[in-house]
């Protein structure tokens, strides 16, 4: 494991981080049992109540939840600086995005215009408090290497996504205003799972890859290169009002997004530590369902060409399933497994300081989430996004490609809560140690 360059001096403390990421698979759970409950029709139009609400139990209530607590923990290793505010900040942010995600499902599926305000009012009070907080961090370092290059591009997307989606919101809560739902959720859509998804990602691997695989540094250039072609390309496509003016756009976007997957899938070939890891698979099949919703993007934008496989919807339904399970679930599921244990790992370390015999009671980081049961994770996954693929062609196994949505995100709970009780056991029998200073005196 690499750690050169990296900073654990002003870290927080692990319940930071950790109520984010365990209260994310509940919300995959959330979705895969809403899912479920509406059964075929959910996966016949992104437009139908039970799509729609899959969809931001899994983009707000998984992955933004996901995101948001890696973020409280990363900026400070890659700065050496704390988001400000941390320990006041990030329960805050967790119990609005908590409690308004589920806002929001109620009122998309009950087209509710209370519903859509209590919304509003709940997720943009998270967000008011941790984008400027994240903003003032990002914009007051100096430098700060690719990742961090990276990280500010994705900031600027995630105002721009939230822009878009407070405005939505807006909109269906007051009727009269008229807004044309469509192509501004189209817009919405592309800069969430185009913008902000991958290039947090882009910024978050420039690190882990080289850190958990042992892998060599992405090249400067590129990793500078191709996040600021995917924010570019994304600035001119929504100010493009022609065909004409789309087609190079999303070609140069497209091209970007497909030269990361490529880039990332050489780095991971090129690792040094050659055993198998069930982690390489979740990055593989990540990369894979980029690569493949791209070129579904590049076709549904670029050329006339339509995928006649899927139902009415077509080829936008399965450029989101893509991205957002096969790209952006499978990435964060991935790292979940390697990220939970190692801040474990740390933080007990650290407790343990000044006292011999407690470093015995620190446990290394596969003991924590066994190979075993990572492996198990990655074949529940690979039939989940079976299952995914094959309900979009034929929506009538909808329900049980729900059913291995459940046991995806459930064994991913699971292991996670395992791990956090054997936080808390190791802890306690941490501190149950006597301290030598303090007896020597």
């Amino acid at each position: 494991m690499k750690l050169t360059g990296l900073s654990f001096d002003d870290i927080p403390p692990l319940h930071v981080p950790l109520r984010f990421h365990i209260t994310a698979p509940v919300f995959g759970l959330l979705a895969a049992l809403f899912l479920l409950w509406e059964g075929p029709e959910a996966w016949m139009s992104r437009w139908t109540t039970g799509s729609l609400g899959a969809t931001h139990l899994l983009t707000l209530g998984f992955m933004a939840m996901v995101m948001i607590g890696s973020l409280f923990q990363l900026v400070p290793v890659l700065t050496g600086r704390s988001i400000p505010a941390t320990k006041w900040v990030a329960p805050w942010v967790h119990l609005g995005l908590t409690c308004g995600v589920i806002a929001l499902t109620v009122a998309l599926v009950r087209v509710d215009p209370g519903m859509f305000i209590t919304a509003i009012a709940l997720l943009g009070a998270a967000f008011a408090a941790f984008v400027p907080a994240l903003v003032w961090r990002l914009a007051r370092i100096r430098g700060g290497g690719d990742s961090i290059f990276a990280i500010r591009l994705a900031a600027a997307s995630l105002l721009v996504t939230i822009g878009m989606g407070v405005f939505l919101a807006v909109g269906r809560a007051w009727p009269e205003l008229e807004i044309p739902f469509r192509s501004w959720t189209d817009t919405h859509v592309l800069w969430a799972l185009f913008g902000w998804v991958p290039l947090l990602v882009m910024g978050v691997s420039y690190q882990v890859m080289p850190m958990f695989h042992v892998a060599p540094a992405f090249d400067s250039r590129l990793a500078r290169g191709i996040p600021l072609t995917v924010f570019l390309s994304l600035v001119l496509l929504a100010h493009a009002r022609s065909d004409h003016l789309v087609t190079p756009f999303v070609t140069c976007l497209c091209a970007a997004l497909l030269a990361y997957a490529a880039t990332a899938l050489r780095v991971l070939e090129n690792r040094r530590r050659k055993r198998a890891d069930p982690m390489i698979s979740f990055w593989r099949i990540a990369l894979a369902s980029l690569t493949l919703a791209t070129v579904t993007l590049w076709l549904s934008m670029a050329t006339p060409v339509r995928i006649t496989l899927l139902p009415e919807s077509g080829a936008p339904l399965l450029t989101g399933a893509l991205m957002i399970f096969g790209f952006a679930c499978s990435m964060m599921i991935g790292m979940l497994q390697k990220i939970v244990p190692f801040l474990i790992f740390l933080h007990l370390q650290r407790q343990a300081l000044g006292k011999p015999a407690a470093m015995m009671q620190i446990p290394a980081t596969n003991e924590l989430i066994s190979d075993r049961a990572a492996l198990w994770q990655l074949r529940l996954h690979l039939c989940a996004c079976v299952g995914i693929l094959v309900a979009l062609a034929w929506p009538t196994i909808g329900r049980l490609a729900a059913l291995l949505l459940a046991l995806d995100f459930g064994w991913l709970l699971r292991s996670l809560i395992l791990a956090a009780g054997e936080y808390r056991r190791r802890a306690s029998a941490i501190e149950a140690e006597p301290d030598p200073m303090a007896s020597g005196t």
